[in-house]
């Protein structure tokens, strides 16, 4: 990128310094020539740097946020504050007998998807066991048809539910559910 006069000059330099004899009698025989085309087009240089740049960080804010499955990350979670905002009378039943009470919840989840529409999908709550299954009705995401698997454990005294069983893709889940460390609903409802 640099302009040919300016390599001339840092050419004509070099060869100054590599013929120049250390002798007294001979002085340095390097002209300074204040060539203002090299600081223009140094200053081209650092401006088309800072557009690169600028380019490469606006292609990734748009790789991130045009990512399909970032509504389907926010699906999960707000099946999850669904299940927590329900969860009160689980929880104390699941205490005090270790048992959970036969219940079956069906709720309507509106969410926005991928051509920013509000699109609706169901969610069926409901004990098989001793866990509790949420499973995703038909419709425009990846976790359609899928099922979340929350099975209740004690950890310090408090209800946490493990979330890593189910149909749902593990890269769709919270953190938490990936890592098996559970949700507490409490944690949940208060955000």
């Amino acid at each position: 990128m640099w302009h040919k006069s300016c390599l001339i000059l840092a050419n004509y330099r070099m060869m100054n310094y590599l013929t120049w004899r250390m002798n007294q009698n001979q002085t340095w025989n390097i002209e300074i020539k204040s060539d203002e085309t090299c600081g223009e087009n140094m200053a081209k240089t650092f401006t088309i740097a800072i557009l690169l740049v600028a380019s490469i960080i606006a292609g990734l804010f748009y790789a991130i946020y045009s990512d399909p499955e970032r509504h389907d990350h926010q699906l999960f979670e707000l099946a999850i504050k669904t299940f927590a905002n329900n969860a009160e009378k689980l929880e104390q039943e699941f205490q005090s007998s270790g048992t959970l009470p036969a219940i079956s919840q069906t709720h309507s989840l509106s969410f926005t998807d991928l051509t920013n529409t509000q699109s609706t999908i169901s969610l069926d709550m409901r004990v098989t066991g001793n866990a509790i299954t949420l499973q995703f009705g038909d419709g425009e995401s990846l976790l359609a048809n899928q099922s979340i698997l929350l099975e209740p454990f004690i950890a310090n005294s408090k209800i946490r539910w493990k979330c890593i069983g189910g149909s749902a893709l593990i890269r769709l889940r919270t953190k938490a559910c990936r890592l098996g460390e559970g949700i507490q609903t409490q944690e949940i409802v208060s955000q």
